[in-house]
């Protein structure tokens, strides 16, 4: 018989060129990774006693394939199959049924059964292994679907150029935001959306991380980066204090400054200095990613004193990147440091010591996707922006992936850089570089804006 009238043959063999073509690209977020758990189970209930129908058995083992990953279960069904049409192809002594009835019909069909079965038969490992999980599945129920959210833009640089690295909240309920296109800091209003600039700082050309590290004072990462070759100057990195507390205006000064500046700390060690979190008021302490070193440094606001604090492979940038990014956003939430690794594609934690060194292992919760800076609630759910993907997505502890807003061919927020939660998590901020990094289809950019997240 010849092969090629045999449909199973011609879609095999464009199937597997087609799986190559989709193997070749860079995951996406893939807004179907909601991994939701239906199956209401009180908290103090036995998951020994629990009786689950085959419905929900095959929903909690759809959830365990997505957990980790952002190949859907589709996805790996396909996979499955595929891999048992190539032990067919590649090994035709597998195929026996066409020696039964080599000029019928049949072989296709048989052939079609035994891909099946051979697909099935790879699962059973994986079933196996999810066998234990099933008894360890948690009593309480997560769900993460996509929320239904309201997007608007609060504030709009004018000019094309402007980029947004990261974001803060005053107690006041305003935004403070550096810039990476100069070395500035502004206060964004959220009432009104009016901005105006904080202050200036002098010899660098750009502003990165900031968190607050007192009552309504923060510390900021000053240096020099070009926006134009991506590239740091080494050695020029220093942490700065922005005290809106402390303001003395004198006749030499300018009658709109907002806040004292003061110096904290030089680090001449370090390469790129990027993401910022304070860690606990009473220690003095923030932790900084040095991106291309892939370390976080840990610096004394008081002191000065500074050691680099979290080291680990997890954080270094990926090999072969023109763009070396490793660490980016750090976020301190109970007694972990959550930290997302761009070019690695992770979003990852560690517990941590009182004095912010490493007490267990580093756990990567999510990947797949480009992550850039982040903030986590209290109860683990992240937030994070994915700036040449053009969207916020949000990451549940147990590591399902649900998209937030935007999109990679959206235009709704171009480049979106980092995003801060408020305290009663119905409010996301978002900063964005105006897609300066990867434009919407290749193309569109606009200027660096603020944008308003609500839950609805």
């Amino acid at each position: 018989m010849d092969p090629n009238t045999c449909v199973t043959h011609k879609t095999f063999t464009d199937t597997v060129k087609a799986r190559h073509e989709i193997e070749s690209e860079p995951p996406l977020p893939n807004p179907d990774l909601t991994g939701s758990d239906p199956i209401a189970v009180e908290a103090k209930a036995d998951p020994k006693t629990q009786v689950r129908s085959i419905v929900d058995w095959i929903e909690l083992m759809v959830r365990n394939f997505m957990v980790r990953g952002t190949r859907s279960p589709t996805q790996w069904i396909f996979d499955s199959w595929i891999r048992a049409l190539e032990s067919n192809y590649y090994n035709p002594w597998l195929t026996f049924p066409f020696i039964l009835n080599p000029y019928l019909g049949l072989p296709c069909f048989m052939m079609h059964f035994h891909a099946t079965s051979i697909g099935l038969l790879a699962a059973v490992p994986s079933a196996l292994a999810f066998w234990p999980s099933y008894y360890a599945e948690p009593a309480s129920l997560y769900r993460n679907d996509e929320p239904s959210v309201k997007v608007e833009t609060l504030y709009q640089f004018p000019n094309n150029g402007s980029w947004i690295d990261n974001l803060a909240l005053r107690s006041d309920g305003s935004v403070l935001l550096t810039r990476l296109d100069t070395p500035e800091v502004w206060s964004v209003d959220t009432v009104t959306g009016n901005a105006t600039l904080v202050h200036s700082f002098a010899n660098a050309t750009s502003c990165f991380g900031i968190s607050e590290i007192d009552d309504d004072v923060f510390a900021v990462v000053v240096g020099n980066f070009s926006t134009k070759t991506y590239q740091p100057t080494a050695g020029s990195f220093t942490v700065q204090k922005l005290d809106f507390n402390n303001v003395h205006a004198t006749e030499n000064e300018d009658a709109t400054q907002m806040a004292s500046v003061s110096h904290i700390a030089a680090l001449p060690e370090a390469q790129a200095l990027n993401g910022m979190a304070s860690f606990t008021k009473e220690s003095h302490l923030v932790l900084i990613a040095d991106s291309p070193k892939g370390v976080a440094w840990k610096l004394n606001t008081e002191t000065g004193e500074y050691s680099i604090a979290l080291n680990d492979t997890t954080m270094l940038p990926a090999e072969g990147q023109a763009l070396p990014l490793g660490v980016n956003g750090l976020k301190l939430v109970d007694d972990y440091i959550y930290y997302s690794s761009t070019t690695r594609m992770q979003f990852g934690r560690v517990q941590v010591n009182q004095d912010a060194t490493p007490a267990g292992d580093y756990e990567i919760i999510a990947s797949g996707f480009l992550p850039d800076n982040l903030d986590v609630a209290s109860d683990g759910t992240a937030y994070i922006a994915t700036d040449p993907q053009n969207s916020v997505v949000r990451i549940s502890p147990y590591g399902q992936i649900s998209l937030v807003a935007g999109g990679q061919l959206s235009t709704q927020m171009p480049g979106p850089t980092s995003c801060r939660l408020t305290s009663d998590g119905k409010t996301l901020y978002v900063g964005t570089s105006g897609g300066q990094v990867a434009p919407v289809l290749g193309t569109f950019m606009e200027p660096a804006k603020v944008v308003k997240i609500t839950f609805e």
